[in-house]
């Protein structure tokens, strides 16, 4: 009966399989091949750690520099917005040197830009801030005014806290 068992496994099953399960002589532990590869899956495992642990540290400085990048774009568009508005500020009094703007808000796609104006009859000040999620800039522009009224940009400068 076991040899029929044995024919029936042999037939079915791969030798590397069969062969260790059912002749196990060979693998005896008092052989001297059963020492062979022994440092085999402690290797192994130790090689994919140290894989593992160069990967993550590359996957984890590029999402670092991911992030860095992104406030970086961010402060940017604040400092886009803040000379918008002041541009926007500067046309209004080109066009009337009296105008009720002394502040007000104008709304961009993900952003704003909150613009102040103040002064005296013959120079006026701007003072615009942009902001995009937590990064802000502000633009200032000093404007005067001849006899004409026609208007002057005298400074444009960002204001850095």
């Amino acid at each position: 009966m076991k040899i029929k068992y044995y024919k029936f496994i042999k037939n079915f099953l791969p030798s590397f399989i069969f062969y260790p399960l059912f002749f196990s002589t060979r693998y005896s532990l008092n052989s001297k091949f059963s020492q062979s590869g022994v440092m085999a899956l402690p290797s192994i495992i130790v090689i994919s750690l140290l894989i593992l642990i160069a990967g993550i540290g590359i996957a984890s400085s590029g999402f670092f520099e991911n992030m860095m990048s992104y406030g970086d774009v961010n402060s940017k568009k604040s400092l886009v917005y803040a000379e918008a508005g002041a541009e926007d500020a500067f046309e209004r009094l080109v066009k009337n040197k009296n105008c009720s703007c002394s502040s007000y808000t104008l709304n961009f796609d993900n952003g704003s830009a909150a613009i102040a104006v103040s002064g005296d009859a013959s120079s006026k000040t701007i003072v615009s801030e942009g902001a995009v999620s937590d990064k802000k800039r502000k633009v200032q522009v000093v404007v005067s005014f001849d006899a004409n009224d026609k208007a002057t940009q005298i400074s444009w400068q960002e204001i850095t806290n």
